[in-house]
Order: structure tokens, then C-alpha cells, then sequence
């Protein structure tokens, strides 16, 4: 069976930016389940209310619970983000054996997590009567709060929810009546900000923020004090030059890893974001590494890549930061600045803080698909491509 899961973000068509809800998703970790989220969710509903937040609760079509709040739109995301944090670290802090805002999941135990990061720009949650793809057909099901407490989700399906509906209306029909402020949530983030407590982890396929903590549990994960004793293939690309294989050999020497025999090239490491763009007449997208949409963040690069790649072009690089004060490095602190909720201050940035756009592979252009074809021939091409009167400014 088919199942299509609508995933609608918190905006609205009049302004991209700034979401009008306010959403946090209750996810039970093993050992938890539908009832302890339930449990979390009333509790939340009173720490929402008291920040001037109306709660609204629904089904996740599994075993978690969402809870929604209408505000108005006066804020980013980022903020928005940070007042959930400001709501999670307060219910938390009031019921912490049962509750936990620890984005690893070697830390958070038999509790309920309060996902925050599902109010990160770019992150959707299954929609209000949607759909989801298990083997009873649930549905994602908004609730009274006198439903929920008697609620088994295995009972809410594409079978049964037309029916409650019919019979008694929608829960949430009344929502846009209570408009509330993410002031009062933000207060509370402040208030964190002061005793201490900082931001909190970002899912792996976003960039690294500022602030944001190392991308590893606490009790452990990186291995530490471990070197390869070999050259990893990948690492390396299949190419000419005694230039590049001799200083492979002499980074080997300094850290006991062998060389790899044979003609390689090797590609210097550039400390910014890898990214894959794609260029088609006046329309062009930059996608991360991990498939994640990078174009808002880099207007400047827009243009540049329209001035500068062949139409119908999809190039691999990586962008990065000349350091804005010194001009003679690169900066991946300064490029993290760059990844802003705030339209106005993307703007800004681009103007007194612009990136660059190092290319080292071609991966399509017109018709033509070089993906197969031998990284030397790629490369000849690319210089071809980019080739032109003067230095382009990618």
C-alpha cells in the first residue's frame, strides 16, 4: 500500500520566514509509550499556557504526541526554535524522570524526548489528518484534551477518524482564535542563556551553528588517540602528477599512514561546506552534502554562478570564507555566521562578509553526464567550462 504523508511547514504563504506555529513533538524512547507521552503532554500544556501559549494536542499516527500552539509571526526561526527550547528545559526541569530534551540518544534513557528541533527552518512534521505509512493505516489525529487522555492511537485509522469527525467536528477548527506570542517562551531561553545552559545540538545535515556543541555524546562516540595505519582509497583521486604523490608521501611520514602506490591527485582540504550546484538559465540551487538547501544563505554566490557556470551545469565544490579582517585564510567560523534564519540578515552578510566558491568537479553540463566518466577528463573539463576573459569570481 501507498501512503502519501503531508508534511506542511509552520508558515504561511504571506511570510516564508517567520512561522505562526509553535510545535513540539513528543517522541517516547524505548521502554516509554503512547500513555507517557499523554502524561508529558498535559504538563505541557500547562507550561505552554502559563507563557501565554493555547495548547492543541494530536496523535502522531504512532506512538508520540504533538503539540501546537498559534502565534503570530513576528519572529524567525531560530527564535522560534529557541522559545521550544525555553518550554522543553521547563518541562524538564519539572518532570525530569519522565521527561528529556538530550538530542543523543545514549543519553536520554527511558523518557520522553521533546524533539526542538522540529521547529528548525526546513523540518516538517506529519500534518493534521495525515496518513502514515504503517501496517494499520493510522492517521495523525488532533484530539480534545479530554480525548487524549482516554485515546489508543491503534483506534484513530483511515477507517475511523472520518466518522469522529463527522460526528463532533474538528478539535482544532477554533485555533487561529487564540494567536499567542513566543515572547514568554523566549524569556525562559534567556533565562537558560543566563544560568548557563547554551544552545543545544542541530540534526547531523545541518550545518554546524554557532554555539551549537560538539557533534558527539558526551559519554563518548569519536574514538580518540587512533591513527589509520593506512591510506584510505577514497580519499584519493586517480590522476597524474610526482607532486602531489610526494607531498601524500610526506604528510605519511608525519603521521605513520602509508601512502597509497600508483599516479593520484589529490584534492587540497578546504574547510567549508561541500555542495553540489546546479545552474539552468537564471535559476540556480546549491544542496549541501546532505541534500540540504543552501541557496537562501548565499545570494552573492547566485549571481556569481549565473555570471560564470555554463547553462545547464551541475558542478561539485565547496563553499568557504576568505577571513573577512585578515584576507589571507580561510575562516569556517565566519562562514558559520552565514547560515541565518533572518532574510535581512542573510542580505547583510553578503554584502560585508561574502563567500567563495572553490570548483573541483563537473558533473554535468548541457546534455553531456560526466559523472561516469574518468575524474581526469572531468577535470579538463571543468577548467574548459570556467574557462574565460579574466578570473571568475567562483
Amino acid at each position: 500500500m501507498g501512503t502519501i504523508t503531508f508534511h506542511p511547514w509552520p508558515v504561511r504563504t504571506a511570510n516564508l520566514d517567520n512561522p505562526d506555529e509553535f510545535r513540539i513533538d513528543l517522541d517516547p524512547q524505548p521502554g516509554r509509550d503512547f500513555r507517557d507521552a499523554v502524561t508529558a503532554a498535559l504538563e505541557l500544556r500547562a507550561v505552554m499556557a502559563e507563557h501565554g501559549l493555547t495548547a492543541y494536542a494530536k496523535t502522531s499516527g504512532n506512538r508520540g504526541v504533538h503539540v501546537y500552539a498559534r502565534i503570530r509571526p513576528t519572529h524567525e526561526f531560530q527564535d522560534v526554535r529557541h522559545g521550544v527550547i525555553g518550554i522543553a528545559r521547563e518541562l524538564e526541569r519539572r518532570m525530569p524522570e519522565l521527561v528529556t530534551t538530550s538530542w543523543w540518544k545514549e543519553e536520554r534513557g527511558e523518557r520522553v524526548f521533546v524533539d526542538f528541533n522540529q521547529a528548525n527552518r526546513d523540518r516538517t512534521i506529519a500534518g493534521a489528518y495525515s496518513p502514515r505509512p504503517l501496517a494499520w493505516a493510522p492517521v495523525s489525529t488532533p484530539l480534545t484534551w479530554d480525548e487524549l487522555g482516554e485515546a489508543d492511537p491503534r483506534d484513530l485509522t483511515v477507517g475511523t477518524v472520518p466518522a469522529l469527525l463527522a460526528s463532533r467536528g474538528c478539535p482544532w477548527a477554533d485555533i487561529d482564535d487564540h494567536e499567542g506570542d513566543v515572547a514568554a517562551a523566549l524569556a525562559l531561553w534567556e533565562a537558560d542563556l543566563e544560568r548557563g545552559l547554551g544552545e543545544l545540538n542541530f540534526p547531523p545535515d545541518y550545518p554546524k551553528m554557532p554555539g551549537e556543541p560538539p557533534r558527539v555524546p558526551r559519554a563518548g562516540g569519536r574514538p580518540t588517540g587512533r591513527m589509520r595505519t593506512t591510506w584510505p582509497e577514497g580519499r584519493a583521486r586517480r590522476g597524474v602528477g610526482h607532486r602531489h604523490r610526494t607531498a601524500v608521501r610526506a604528510y605519511a611520514r608525519q603521521t605513520g599512514q602509508e601512502a597509497p602506490e600508483g599516479e593520484y591527485l589529490f584534492e587540497p582540504k578546504w574547510d567549508g561546506f561541500r555542495s553540489l550546484i546546479w545552474r539552468s538559465g537564471d535559476m540556480v540551487e546549491i544542496g549541501s552534502r546532505n541534500s540540504r538547501p543552501m541557496t537562501r544563505y548565499f545570494p552573492e554566490l547566485v549571481e556569481a554562478i549565473i555570471a560564470n557556470f555554463p547553462d545547464h551545469s551541475v558542478i561539485d565544490g565547496e563553499i568557504v570564507m576568505v577571513d573577512p579582517e585578515l584576507g589571507d585564510r580561510l575562516n569556517f567560523d565566519a562562514l558559520q555566521q552565514r547560515i541565518h534564519p533572518a532574510a535581512s540578515r542573510i542580505a547583510k552578510l553578503s554584502r560585508s562578509m561574502p563567500a567563495s566558491f572553490v570548483a573541483f568537479d563537473l558533473l554535468a553540463i548541457g546534455r553531456d553526464n560526466y559523472a561516469e566518466r574518468p575524474f581526469r577528463e572531468r577535470r579538463v573539463a571543468l577548467e574548459e567550462a570556467l574557462a574565460g576573459p579574466g578570473r571568475p569570481s567562483i
